[in-house]
Protein backbone atom coordinates (compact mmCIF):
# COMPACT_ATOMS: atom_id res chain seq x y z
CA UNK A 1 0.00 0.00 0.00
CA UNK A 2 2.97 2.16 0.42
CA UNK A 3 3.75 1.77 -3.14
CA UNK A 4 0.30 2.87 -4.07
CA UNK A 5 0.02 5.73 -2.20
CA UNK A 6 3.68 6.97 -3.93
CA UNK A 7 2.00 6.22 -7.10
CA UNK A 8 -1.42 8.16 -6.32
CA UNK A 9 0.90 11.24 -5.19
CA UNK A 10 3.23 11.45 -7.19
CA UNK A 11 1.85 9.93 -10.67
CA UNK A 12 -0.63 10.68 -12.84
CA UNK A 13 -2.10 6.95 -14.29
CA UNK A 14 -5.48 6.26 -13.36
CA UNK A 15 -6.49 4.20 -9.72
CA UNK A 16 -6.88 1.35 -11.92
CA UNK A 17 -3.31 1.28 -13.15
CA UNK A 18 -1.69 2.03 -9.83
CA UNK A 19 -3.93 -0.96 -8.76
CA UNK A 20 -2.97 -3.66 -11.34
CA UNK A 21 0.85 -2.36 -10.59
CA UNK A 22 0.46 -3.28 -7.15
CA UNK A 23 -1.13 -6.70 -7.78
CA UNK A 24 -4.77 -6.16 -8.13
CA UNK A 25 -6.65 -7.45 -10.93
CA UNK A 26 -9.89 -5.54 -9.54
CA UNK A 27 -10.14 -2.02 -8.94
CA UNK A 28 -12.46 -2.41 -6.64
CA UNK A 29 -10.94 -4.95 -4.42
CA UNK A 30 -7.70 -1.90 -4.27
CA UNK A 31 -9.90 0.89 -3.41
CA UNK A 32 -11.67 -1.46 -0.86
CA UNK A 33 -8.34 -2.60 0.66
CA UNK A 34 -6.65 1.00 0.38
CA UNK A 35 -9.68 2.72 2.21
CA UNK A 36 -9.14 0.25 4.80
CA UNK A 37 -5.29 0.83 4.88
CA UNK A 38 -5.02 4.42 4.49
CA UNK A 39 -8.69 5.57 5.88
CA UNK A 40 -9.32 7.15 2.68
CA UNK A 41 -10.29 6.06 -1.13
CA UNK A 42 -7.58 6.62 -3.69
CA UNK A 43 -8.98 9.09 -5.25
CA UNK A 44 -9.69 11.26 -2.34
CA UNK A 45 -6.27 10.51 -0.95
CA UNK A 46 -4.46 11.41 -4.74
CA UNK A 47 -6.73 14.70 -4.31
CA UNK A 48 -5.68 15.79 -1.21
CA UNK A 49 -1.78 14.67 -1.60
CA UNK A 50 -1.07 14.78 -5.54
CA UNK A 51 2.14 16.58 -6.40
CA UNK A 52 3.55 16.83 -2.89
CA UNK A 53 3.94 14.91 0.73
CA UNK A 54 2.92 17.73 2.57
CA UNK A 55 0.65 19.61 0.49
CA UNK A 56 1.24 22.95 -1.79
CA UNK A 57 2.83 26.09 -0.24
CA UNK A 58 3.82 29.14 -1.57
CA UNK A 59 7.50 29.91 -0.83
CA UNK A 60 6.63 32.54 1.97
CA UNK A 61 4.73 29.46 3.81
CA UNK A 62 0.79 30.35 3.08
CA UNK A 63 -0.77 27.38 2.03
CA UNK A 64 -2.04 27.22 -2.12
CA UNK A 65 -5.71 26.45 -2.75
CA UNK A 66 -5.67 24.33 -6.12
CA UNK A 67 -9.36 23.59 -7.48
CA UNK A 68 -9.49 21.17 -10.06
CA UNK A 69 -13.25 23.41 -10.80
CA UNK A 70 -11.99 26.96 -11.16
CA UNK A 71 -15.55 28.14 -11.04
CA UNK A 72 -15.52 26.68 -7.16
CA UNK A 73 -12.58 28.96 -5.51
CA UNK A 74 -14.60 31.99 -6.03
CA UNK A 75 -16.82 33.54 -3.19
CA UNK A 76 -20.84 33.20 -3.79
CA UNK A 77 -21.90 36.38 -5.70
CA UNK A 78 -23.36 39.07 -3.22
CA UNK A 79 -27.22 38.50 -3.07
CA UNK A 80 -28.84 41.61 -5.02
CA UNK A 81 -31.64 43.19 -2.77
CA UNK A 82 -34.15 45.97 -4.21
CA UNK A 83 -35.50 48.42 -2.10
CA UNK A 84 -39.18 49.09 -2.44
CA UNK A 85 -39.56 52.72 -3.13
CA UNK A 86 -43.58 53.11 -3.62
CA UNK A 87 -43.68 54.48 -0.42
Amino acid sequence: MELAARQLREGTQPAAQVAKSVGYSSEYAFNRAFTKHRGTPPGRYRRDHHGSAGGHSAADGRHIFVSAHPHRDKPPAKPCVSEDKSS
